[in-house]
């Protein structure tokens, strides 16, 4: 429950340390007492509105002590993989549209008109009114978002895996502690309850001594996951802005929405996208050093999903992919980087974008 006196900071601090297996979970919280007002309320802001994001956002307007203020993404409208028209309408529309539907039932009025869209995630995270953010962005992403949202005050809940690399991981966390934030991340198989029961059962000897632990992952991206064929960027989509620190290469729907995971520019697979969960069970059922071996996977096989080397252009940054701030002084696995720029600008092949990089050709 709310205490009255203080109801920012003790909401918040309650509300994101109990929503993290809720989530997972696709429920809410259950927090007793009354339905705080609006002013009382956790004022949230969601970066990323595709199928987990849109996801999130539904479990998070569905806890009472939330109030979703704002949302951003850099996609107006899509359909993720599916033919336009078919399947879960996705974007930072249809999430608006989600929002203020809801409320306006929940309130009993015809129309509800307070939740601000944005496509840039800097203009959301400068909101003053707004007091925790969720990064449900693809993963080479989620360092600067995560970033710019504590430098800005904000306490942070962000999809796994926390970063897109190791180096970024250790810098955010030193950050969360020197800010004295609350960051929370999505594992959920340590919060369901049968994963947890099995860890309990783990620890206190019912199977005898732990000798080997196997998990099974799905295959890697050894194809194209859909067209691999270069197209224009659809209308809708700041495309500059989603590829953001990562390579620009030629748009096509076989590196975009559901299938960008595959190219190691945006993410790092299956292995990423599932050790997150499947590791974290087994190394929760023991304790001391444990030692790890990958083996009878795929990584990317596909050419359309092969690294390429880009450099920045900027002293002391990381170039694999490239690390700017994008309007904002991070620091880097290899120092600052800094776009003094202040803008974000389109480009063609061949031609310098706002990033001060040139379209790659592969």
């Amino acid at each position: 429950m709310i205490h009255p006196e203080h109801p920012t900071h003790l909401s918040r601090r309650h509300f994101l340390q109990s929503c993290g297996a809720a989530v997972g979970l696709g429920t809410a919280p259950s927090i007793l007492g009354a339905v705080p007002g609006m002013a009382s309320r956790i004022h949230v802001g969601v970066i990323g509105l595709g199928a987990r994001g849109s996801y999130l956002l539904q479990a998070f307007l569905n806890h009472p002590e939330v109030q979703v203020r704002a949302v951003c993404d850099v996609d107006r409208h899509h359909y993720r993989a599916n033919p336009w028209g078919q399947g879960p309408a996705l974007g930072r529309e249809p999430a608006r549209k989600m929002v203020e539907s809801f409320y306006a039932q929940r309130a009993a009025r015809e129309r509800y008109q307070g939740c601000l869209v944005f496509e840039d995630y800097r203009s959301l995270c400068q909101r003053e009114d707004i007091d925790a953010v969720v990064v449900a962005t693809p993963d080479h992403w989620h360092y600067h978002q995560v970033m710019a949202a504590l430098a800005h005050g904000k306490d942070v809940y962000c999809e796994k895996p926390v970063t897109h690399t190791f180096m970024e991981g250790k810098i955010l966390y030193r950050e969360v502690k020197r800010r004295k934030a609350i960051f929370q991340t999505g594992s959920q198989q340590r919060s369901t309850a049968n994963f947890h029961r099995a860890v309990l059962l783990l620890r206190n000897g019912h199977v005898g001594r732990l000798k080997r632990v196997e998990v099974g992952l799905p295959k890697g991206y050894t194809e194209p996951g859909a067209s691999a064929e270069i197209s224009p960027v659809p209308s809708n989509l700041n495309y500059d802005l989603w590829s953001g620190p990562a390579p620009l290469l030629p748009y096509m729907r076989a590196r975009h929405h559901r299938f960008w995971r595959g190219h190691r520019a945006y993410g790092g697979g299956n292995i990423m996208d599932w050790i997150g969960h499947q590791r974290h069970c087994p190394l929760g059922g023991r304790d001391g050093c444990v030692r790890t071996r990958r083996g009878g996977s795929h990584w990317m096989d596909a050419i359309v999903y092969r690294r390429v080397r880009h450099t920045c252009g900027l002293r002391n940054s990381m170039c694999l992919p490239r690390r700017c701030g994008l309007g904002d002084c991070f620091p880097t696995p290899h120092g600052h980087a800094v776009d003094r720029r202040g803008r974000l600008g389109g480009g063609g092949s061949g031609q310098a974008d706002g990033f001060g990089r040139t379209m790659d050709q592969a």
